[in-house]
């Protein structure tokens, strides 16, 4: 068996993989391009998703929640991080009762949130707790998937003021 041959069989088990509809892997892509790896483009007409947070101000260290909604639509599947305003990722996510997991990008432990299931959801609360040495707004940036091949990416909640 060529090389080429290996690539491709590789490279299909990978997307098949990544694809899973219980789990987001913590690849670099995913990290920072925020995509399910699966389907087509992202849908370009205006998401009928949104982020609503528990309070628009937060001391270092206290928790925030975070509530995806579908408002009317459900969605199959969400991933969530915190991006300051240079688009960094800040603070972490509490794991829950199992409905949503957790995971690590860049070496920082629980800074993206996602789905476990693929059961459809009307509205997902996730809890988000703010760096304890951190001043300054940050944004809480989700992709529902709605479909295998229909998602929405760069949804943004309002910001939220962080104080050390």
């Amino acid at each position: 068996m060529g090389s080429t041959t290996i690539v491709v069989i590789l490279s299909a088990i990978l997307a098949v993989a990544w694809s899973y509809p219980t789990t987001v892997p913590p690849s670099p892509e995913v990290c920072s391009k925020m995509t399910p790896g699966h389907g087509p483009s992202p849908q370009k007409s205006k998401s009928p998703y949104t982020i609503d947070v528990s309070t628009a101000n937060v001391k270092g260290g206290n928790n925030v929640q975070v509530t995806l909604s579908g408002n009317g639509e459900t969605f199959k599947g969400f991933y969530v991080q915190a991006r300051d305003a240079q688009g960094n990722r800040v603070g972490t996510f509490i794991p829950d009762d199992g409905a949503v997991k957790v995971h690590g990008c860049g070496g920082i432990k629980n800074n993206a949130a996602h789905h476990s299931g693929k059961d459809d959801k009307q509205s997902i609360t996730v809890h988000w707790k703010a760096p304890q040495a951190f001043s300054g707004q940050v944004t809480f940036v989700a992709t529902f998937v709605h479909e295998f091949e229909t998602f929405w990416t760069n949804v943004k909640s309002g910001p939220v003021t962080v104080t050390a």
